[in-house]
Formats: structure tokens, sequence, C-alpha cells
């Protein structure tokens, strides 16, 4: 840790790097657990087309909305989704 902090990396670059590992770990453990299909070619094709656009980051900071209405509503409208009721 000293390593990456010398290197200037900040406490909140580690927080997001954090928050994307345990979200990808929960996600596979997830897809392990309920023995999900991989995607297809044409889907990570898909993927990889989205990424460099839009990369990992939220759409807002979800640590500052509690109902994911809010999260929505605080999006910008090119990227509010439908929250399933």
């Amino acid at each position: 840790m000293r390593e990456v902090l010398a290197a200037g990396v900040t406490g909140e670059q580690i927080e997001d790097a954090l928050a994307v590992c345990s979200a990808f770990n929960t996600t596979n453990r997830l897809a392990d657990a309920f023995d999900f299909e991989q995607l297809s070619p044409a889907g990570f094709d898909a993927g990889a087309r989205y990424l460099p656009k839009r990369g990992y980051r939220s759409a807002v900071n979800i640590r500052s909305c509690r109902d994911p209405r809010d999260q929505i509503a605080a999006a910008p409208a090119d990227e509010r989704t439908q929250l399933p009721r």
C-alpha cells in the first residue's frame, strides 16, 4: 500500500479500485453459484464496444444515493434506465 500511495494514487482511487474488485468478485461468485452461461462472441464484442465509451464508472456517485430511484433520477437523461417495480 505504501508503494501505491507513494506512486501518487489517491485514497479515493484506491477505494474505487477496491469497489470494482468487490463488484467483480460478487458477480463471479453469483455467476458460479447460479451456473450462468458465458457470453457469446457477439456479446463479448458488444461489451468491448461499450467499455471504451462508458467504462466501469457509474453515472452518479452511488455512495450519495441511498435509494436506487435516486441514482436513476441523478443520471444524465441518456443514461437512465427504468427501475423494475
